[in-house]
């Protein structure tokens, strides 16, 4: 059996910054400002902070539509996203990319020198997160891998304790997906001490810089852009037209739910975290202005999340997803406690879509104030956030 002996710190908000800090604490890399672990809402600011984006996907052959957020900076660039956080704190990340059995050896190595394993995996092919077939391949994120037990392999997963998952299934969620496949990362402080008050400057700025930009895909016009496609009858993207007959609507609300305001969110798509990394900014940089920044960030996380819960809220259905949804996630919030709560929640939702999910769950004129009230909160959000951005822009 190997396990790593300092590996004591579990869970977090957000799988890219939670496994990252759990992996410093774990080797004792601390901040060098005041000599403690690297909070996860610090080690986002620096990072860059928040993003945005939208994306639905739909597949020809199934009913499925799924929406996707990016809520943290160059979400889609997960690889550099990690690299530039590790330059700023002066930790140095060895990446292996390799097939599925040299995958494994790699883990092994790793752990037995004593550096816990970063892994990138498809939630579809990790048990106790696995809720449709149809999503086989499609989400990806990470966890940390800090010990083995013969063949199975102990996993930081963001939960309050780690969760037990078979060597085999975990081999398999990590070979998934062509674009990281089985790729894992380890990382080492280097003798270059950080200057933190420039890296959090630095965090700042990548933030406002790409939140500010004109991109529909990446800035804030993303959001104005969704909220349009809420009503639009004539743009085949527009919800009145990718959701005619109500195919495939339980579960892109679901996924508006879950991606806003459950699953690596942190509540409020990641906008608390936020606020907190800026009251962290504020005493490092003797900058109390944060502080008030802070504020707009706390009250945008309540919006978004008014905005995730309404989207569940039409129906009896709804709501029950809404329900089954919460309970799933906060089973897995547990750790391997939570698993077989998990495993049955997602076995009734999964039930629900089965049954639901080729009609709409509302009447079609209940179905057009649903979208029309989800576009006017959408607008409401554009609003605010770019408010919130000009605040933190004036603050720097």
């Amino acid at each position: 059996m190997i396990v790593i002996e300092g590996y004591r710190q579990f869970g977090g908000a957000h799988a890219e910054t939670a496994s990252v800090a759990n992996a410093l604490a774990a080797q004792g890399i601390v901040a060098p400002h005041n000599g403690k672990p690297y909070s996860e809402a610090l080690l986002f600011g620096i990072a860059g902070g928040l993003g945005v984006g939208y994306i639905l996907w739909e597949f020809k052959a199934r009913p499925l539509k799924v929406i996707v957020f990016g809520w943290q900076y160059r979400w889609n660039y997960p690889v550099e996203y990690h690299n530039g956080l590790c330059a700023r704190i002066g930790v140095a990340p060895s990446v292996v990319e390799s097939s599925a059995k040299a995958g494994q050896r790699a883990l092994r190595s790793a752990l037995e020198s004593g550096l816990p394993a970063i892994v990138y995996l498809d939630r579809e092919n990790v048990p106790y997160r696995s809720i449709s077939p149809d999503l086989d391949g499609c989400m990806g994120y990470m966890g940390t891998v800090y010990g083995l037990d013969g063949e199975t392999a102990l996993l930081d997963d963001m939960g309050a304790d780690g969760f037990r998952i078979s060597l085999a299934d975990l081999t398999r969620a990590r070979d998934r997906i062509p674009t990281y496949k089985n790729r894992l990362v380890t990382l080492r402080q280097t003798d270059a001490a950080p200057n933190i008050a420039e890296s959090v400057r630095a965090g700042l700025e990548d933030c406002v810089g790409y939140l500010g930009g004109s991109s529909e895909s990446f800035a804030l016009p993303v959001i104005k852009k969704w909220a349009r496609m809420m009503t639009d009858t004539k743009n085949p993207k527009g919800w009145p037209v990718l959701f005619a007959n109500g195919e495939g609507l339980v579960q892109a609300l679901t996924s508006v739910y879950g991606h806003t305001e459950r699953f690596s969110t942190a509540r409020g798509a990641m906008r608390g975290v936020y606020a907190d990394f800026l009251e962290e900014a504020a005493d490092i940089l003797h900058a109390p202005q944060f502080r008030e920044v802070a504020g707009l960030y706390r009250g945008l996380a309540a919006q978004w999340s008014r905005f995730a819960a309404s989207a569940l809220d039409a129906s009896d259905l709804l709501r029950e997803v809404r329900t089954l949804t919460d309970a799933r996630y906060d089973a897995l919030a547990l750790g391997e406690a939570g698993v077989d709560a998990s495993m049955q929640a997602s076995a009734d939702l999964a039930a629900l879509f089965s049954a639901h999910d080729t009609a709409s769950p509302v009447t079609p004129a209940r179905q057009s104030e649903l979208f029309a009230h989800m576009g006017e909160q959408l607008s409401a959000l554009y609003a605010a956030e770019v408010q919130a951005l000009s605040a933190l822009k004036a603050a720097l």
